[in-house]
This record gives structure tokens, sequence and C-alpha cells, in this order.
């Protein structure tokens, strides 16, 4: 199907000639589209894999008896799209399509407004886990696309830290660690035609697998009689412990094993710390604090 005179004698209409009406400006009738998703970003939207209706009414001597369709976008008809239903497909993405109705009963062809064609916007998928790498490890890849659902999806990454990269087709992130010591925040993103989705993670580069700290001190003083408790803080993926050894003024207490010790009368006057050994990471001590 063709429309005659399209540019010839047709009017501006929604971004684009449209009808062939040479004696009015007046649209002789309303063609409109039914089926649009609003997204959030770009506001009315022919969302791929989602069924649009197209239909001709407020015709001002009735109704005509039949009216055939042709959907188009902006090279011209669609092949195949002659029926007053469409579905646009990922291959029409960010196309603009319309439907033109062709009535019988003397009417002439006229098209409705032309809307472009999106994916479904990505939406926000698992929580991203924090990362904490030990410095000098290599370089490390880390998969952030569990984080997003969506469709035809492009990844991409803001962050002020040095040695990061991200592939932009599979968002695998990738983590040099050879650089300096650092930590701060990461932002991913998932972008399609329908918008874009923004995630963040915490990065460390650590020069250390943990650090050792007491729980339980008051202003920062082991207390004769009270219980103290010491906590491992793993900067890489948690190992194992291996043993734990409280000391006073550097020399292990003997049969002090335990994550917790309650502070001996005996200890007064000394400086008390503890000592994490790992079975694979090594081993750290606290600092030492005043016993009191």
């Amino acid at each position: 199907m063709n429309q005659s005179n399209r540019f010839e004698a047709g009017r501006f209409h929604a971004g684009r000639f449209s009808g062939n009406i040479a004696e009015t400006d007046q649209a002789p009738y309303s063609v409109s589209m039914s089926g649009l998703t609003i997204n959030p970003t770009h506001g009315p939207t022919a969302e791929i894999g989602v069924q649009l209706v197209a239909s001709a009414h407020s015709f001002p001597n009735g109704a005509p008896a039949t009216i055939a369709w042709q959907w188009r976008n902006d090279e011209g008809d669609i092949p195949g799209a002659t029926e007053a239903t469409f579905v646009p497909s990922a291959l029409a993405d960010l196309d603009n399509i319309y439907p033109v109705a062709f009535p019988s009963d003397g009417y002439p062809s006229w098209s409705g407004a032309a809307h472009t064609v999106r994916y479904a916007p990505p939406t926000l998928g698992a929580s991203l886990d924090d990362v904490n790498l030990m410095a000098d490890s290599g370089d490390i890849d880390i998969a952030i696309d569990g984080g997003f659902a969506g469709d035809n999806l492009n990844y991409s990454l803001a962050s002020e830290l040095s040695g990061l990269q991200i592939n932009a087709n599979t968002g695998l992130v990738t983590i040099a660690t050879n650089g300096d010591v650092q930590s701060g925040s990461v932002t991913v993103s998932a972008t399609n035609s329908g918008g874009t989705a923004t995630q963040d993670f915490a990065l460390a580069i650590n020069d250390e697998p943990f650090i050792v700290e007491i729980n339980g001190l008051q202003n920062g003083t082991a207390i004769v009689d009270s219980t103290l408790a010491a906590e491992v803080v793993w900067f890489i993926p948690q190992g194992e412990i291996d043993r734990i050894r409280w000391r006073s003024n550097g020399k292990v207490i003997p049969g002090e094993w335990d994550p917790s010790y309650t502070v001996d009368p005996t200890m007064a006057g000394t400086m008390l710390s503890c000592t994490v050994t790992s079975v694979s990471n090594g081993a750290n001590t606290s600092e030492a604090y005043p016993v009191s």
C-alpha cells in the first residue's frame, strides 16, 4: 500500500508529513495506537515484544465499511505489517513507527502519531557484594551482570579508583591489584535503549589479609575482671583460623587461647594484645592496650 502525495500535499504531523488533505488543515478522522508502555525516561514507548493496536475513529460521515492498515517506520512501509496489530521486534530498536489507515467509502489515508521502539528498561537484580582484595595478587575478575536484569544491556563503570576495566558486553569487571593500596566506591551501570539501572559496590585493595580488633575495652583500656573478645576483620574472603593467643607485654599468656578473655587482676599495669594465626593467610596481632 502506498500513501499518495504524502509529501507534496500532506502536512507535518507528529514529526513527519502525513495525510493528503489539500483544501483543509483539519484531520479527516483520528488514528490512534494503544498498547504503548510508559517508559520512566522516555514517556509513551512502543516496547519490544508488546503488541500495539491501531484504531481509526471520529469519522465525520460515519464509519467506513473496511479499514486496511500499513505500519511504517522512517524508511517507509514495514514489510508484512498490514494488520491493525503489530508487535515490534528487536530489529526495530530505536525505529520510529506509526500506523497508516486506508479506509473505504472515499475517506483518504491518514496516519497516527509516531512512537519510538525501545527495549524495556533494565531493572536491578541481586545486590552487588563489596569486594576486598589483597595487593599484588594479579588481575581479578568480578562478574556484576547478576546485579541487573534486562535485554541488550551495555555495561559501564565509574570510579575514582585506578586499575578498573569493564567488558561492555558481559559486565565482567577486571581489577588490577598490582598498583596502590586503595579503597572506595565503584558505580556500575547497565543501559539499553529503554534506560539505565545503576548499582554501587565498595572496593578495597589491602596490604594485609586481616586485622585483629579487641572488643569490650572501656575508653581504650582493658579493665580487670572484664571480658574481652578478639574479632578478626577480613579484607579478603574469610579464611580459616588456626590459633588465638592472648599476650601480656608481648608474651603469650599460658592457657588463654580462646576468642574471649577475662582480664586477670595480675595483668594490671601491663599491655594486653591478641595474636590470631590463620591457616593460609599468616598471622596478625592487635594493638596493645593498657590494663587497669
